[in-house]
């Protein structure tokens, strides 16, 4: 979702719709496997904010999520 156009965009199908939500600068995305991701600027300070939303059977299942998440954002960011 793209909150700034008001336009919810599926990369599966390329079908869009209104998000139904107020303007605003807020990305927000769902993976595949149901993870949700949710970026947008600090209101307070020059910063971007990144939310990652998920779940796992265990502490021990989402550690592993997390790590894997960090890892790849680490890689991505370092090859700017």
């Amino acid at each position: 979702c793209d909150y700034s156009t008001n336009v919810v965009y599926s990369y599966k199908t390329g079908e869009t719709k209104p998000t139904g939500q107020p303007l605003s600068d807020v990305l927000y995305y769902t993976l595949e496997n149901g993870v949700k991701i949710i970026v947008r600027p600090s209101g307070t300070e020059p910063k971007i904010k990144i939310y990652v939303l998920a779940s796992a059977p265990d502490a021990q299942g989402l550690s592993e999520m997390a790590d894997g998440f960090l890892n790849t954002m680490k890689d991505k960011l370092e090859s700017f």
